[in-house]
């Protein structure tokens, strides 16, 4: 219970804190007397935006400034201190203050006087014992200068000057020489056409020397069918070799080993047959496959390669 004075008759109630609008919606001099809630809560609404207009209009005549930019801050962000969190963020990294931790006087002279006392100490002692003096020195010397020994690569022949345990490690000189022997050991993924065209041609031609997935012909560079006695070579390219997929470097990287391919292939006098594979279906391989088989029927029987088509 408390005491409650009308604001518009003067009246003073004693009434519990539920009750204590009651009057006042139901005092006759009220001007609101009568109206539904819904046109009260409007007519709050329309004065609370035009006192939030007010204040902005007072506000944009003096408003606050960012610390950092100095650019004015909105009405809406006032009492933050800056317009952003990249402003409050340079401006602690320009204020951050590093701590130096940083010797007292009695520290320094402690630290001074140890070393002096050392330094005696050590004086005394190669006075005594030269002999041992001379020995620390040859150790220093050991530790710092390391022997070198020769190492030379297997691949291309460079002279390395190396330490003993580099020499121990070591195998080649450099990456490029390392990828040219791993790269030849090397059965990337193969695609279910490869492994449908090794099987046709394996039954086909059970007599012809075929390679697969050769990479010691081209120094590295992977071929998908090599047949040394004619001279061809297969090669059965998927999307990835025509279009974009990915966002990195990849496409380039193919394109210009597909290139790469094309220039070795000529100048060892090898005929390359390239499929052009954008869909992969089952139809398009076995297809593809029958081509290449009537290619290659067509190349043993006359010996000649007319009439080959390279996509």
């Amino acid at each position: 219970m408390f005491i409650y004075n009308c604001k518009f008759c003067g009246e003073v109630e004693i009434k519990s804190s539920k009750h204590a609008g009651s009057h006042v919606t139901n005092c006759l001099k009220n001007p609101n007397r009568g109206k539904s809630f819904e046109k009260l809560k409007v007519a709050g609404k329309t004065n609370s935006i035009e006192k939030r207009n007010d204040a902005i209009i007072k506000y944009n005549k003096n408003p606050k400034k960012c610390k950092n930019c100095e650019l004015p801050i909105s009405y809406d962000k006032k009492n933050n201190n800056y317009c952003g969190h990249s402003c409050s963020a340079s401006y602690t990294n320009k204020n951050r203050k590093t701590k130096k931790y940083q010797l007292s006087e009695k520290g320094l002279e402690s630290l001074k006087l140890s070393a002096e006392k050392r330094r005696k100490k050590l004086i005394e002692f190669y006075k005594k014992n030269p002999e041992k003096k001379k020995q620390i020195i040859k150790n220093l010397i050991e530790k710092n200068t390391k022997t070198r020994v020769e190492f030379i690569c297997p691949v291309c022949g460079k002279i390395l000057m190396v330490t003993e345990n580099e020499f121990k490690k070591r195998k080649y000189c450099g990456g490029t020489c390392r990828n040219k022997i791993n790269n030849k050991q090397i059965f990337g993924t193969r695609s279910k056409a490869e492994v449908y065209l090794e099987e046709t041609l394996k039954n086909e031609f059970p007599n012809l020397i075929m390679m697969f997935n050769d990479r010691e012909l081209l120094n590295g560079k992977e071929l998908d069918v090599y047949i040394p006695s004619l001279n061809l070579a297969i090669e059965w390219n998927g999307i990835y070799h025509y279009k974009k997929i990915r966002d990195d470097e990849s496409f380039e990287k193919t394109t210009n080993k597909d290139k790469q391919k094309i220039s070795d292939c000529v100048k060892l006098n090898i005929e390359l047959y390239v499929v052009k594979d954008l869909t992969s279906g089952k139809k398009f391989i076995k297809e593809e496959t029958e081509k290449i088989i009537k290619f290659v029927k067509q190349i043993t029987r006359t010996g000649s390669s007319v009439g080959r088509a390279q996509d």
